[in-house]
């Protein structure tokens, strides 16, 4: 994963929501969230939220954008037109197509439509794996997940369950698809023959972060699936 080095830049402008209460020590905390989720793949943990989460758009977005982006990289973004202003205006980051961006941010549902299923694994195939001398220069995922996820039954046979194997995790771990598609799971399958190279995901649900790095191996499992309280 492509991080920041540098601490964004802090103001407020007049038609512009704040950002952090406190800069400094907030954007630290949500990027230790970020770090411990990684570390733990499969386990939420908890985001430190703006002063003032913008309507209708997930707040938890703005502030790992917030704690990751600064001039140096680029994001691409469709649905959140509100937050890409906001992540531009705070982080100097510019917006670049898909196949160029560092960060990719998507809601859940541009994963959900089976119609599209040509679409959704040529846009998935165009975003960076990263070099053989530089894997880091891989593009990051985002995706915001809204209510649906948390209302999947453990026992629905709609829902895939997903066992995680690899660093940070002692076993093995269960958690369910998060109510998204089987294609996008089986691309993620997929990923793991590139490794080191690939793609980290990372998944948003209100004030609570959850990762997927390129280092977890994802098999499909017929155990009972644990997504929503990432339970070990």
């Amino acid at each position: 994963m492509r991080r920041a080095i540098h601490l964004p830049v802090w103001e407020v402008g007049p038609s512009m929501r704040a950002g952090f209460r406190d800069p400094v020590t907030d954007s630290q905390a949500t990027f230790r969230a970020l770090m411990s989720a990684m570390a733990e793949p499969g386990l939420w943990q908890s985001l430190v939220l703006t002063a003032e989460p913008i309507p209708n758009e997930p707040a938890g977005l703005l502030s790992l954008a917030l704690a990751l982006l600064d001039s140096d990289v680029s994001f691409y973004s469709k649905d959140f037109p509100q937050t890409n202003e906001a992540i531009r205006f705070y982080s100097g980051a510019s917006i670049q197509s898909a196949a160029k961006a560092d960060f990719i941010f998507l809601n859940a549902e541009s994963l959900r439509f089976k119609e599209r299923d040509d679409q959704l694994l040529s846009f998935l195939g165009s975003l960076k794996v990263g070099e053989e001398l530089a894997p880091e220069t891989s593009s990051t995922l985002v995706v915001t997940l809204d209510d649906t996820f948390s209302h999947i039954s453990r026992d629905s046979p709609q829902s895939l369950s997903l066992l995680l194997e690899g660093p940070g995790i002692s076993a093995e771990r269960h958690m369910n698809d998060l109510g998204l598609s089987s294609l996008f799971w089986n691309w993620r399958r997929q990923q793991q023959s590139l490794y080191p190279l690939g793609i980290d995901i990372v998944f948003i649900h209100e004030a609570r972060v959850l990762a997927l790095p390129r280092s977890t191996r994802l098999h499909f499992s017929r155990q009972p699936a644990r997504a929503f309280t990432g339970q070990t």
